[in-house]
């Protein structure tokens, strides 16, 4: 069967999103032995980042749950289409639709998210998940780096 326009786009569309996240993987990788000082980081970043870090995230989690609820939604959906003598789309199609957005949802996610990890934290060193670097707990911390 040849392609329309829109699986095209569709085809497109997802290839866009996989080199978003790939672009920003990349970047958030990137190690720079030059820059050993940390910039000031404004505050409405922070606040931005976390805000569409909660609303990205929440986006991803109704995405998750609704690509989840195809094989128990799809026997009621069948039900209904007979009922109502319509034809039923293919499984296939029920699922590329929430497995599309799923994958919108984590491209959308991805950016705050490594943005997030890579703003310093303004509680002197702990990093947003709450690791504490070794330079930041002084000799009194009992920790010895690890020797090669």
């Amino acid at each position: 069967m040849p392609w329309k326009i829109s699986d095209i786009g569709w085809f497109f569309g997802v290839l866009s999103g996989v080199s978003a996240v790939l672009l920003m993987i990349a970047v958030y990788r990137h190690i720079d032995d030059q820059s050993e000082t940390t910039a000031c980081v404004p505050k409405l970043l922070r606040v931005a980042t976390k805000a569409a870090l909660l609303a990205w995230g929440i986006f991803a989690a109704f995405c998750v749950f609704r690509l989840a609820a195809v094989p128990f939604t799809y026997p009621e959906l069948r039900r209904l289409a007979l009922q109502y003598g319509r034809s039923l789309p293919s499984l296939l199609s029920i699922i590329a639709e929430p497995a599309r957005m799923l994958l919108s949802a984590a491209a959308l996610f991805v950016g705050p998210y490594i943005v997030w990890r890579a703003i310093p934290s303004a509680a002197g060193g702990i990093s947003p998940l709450g690791e504490v670097p070794d330079s930041a707990l002084g000799p009194a911390s009992g920790r010895r780096p690890i020797e090669e």
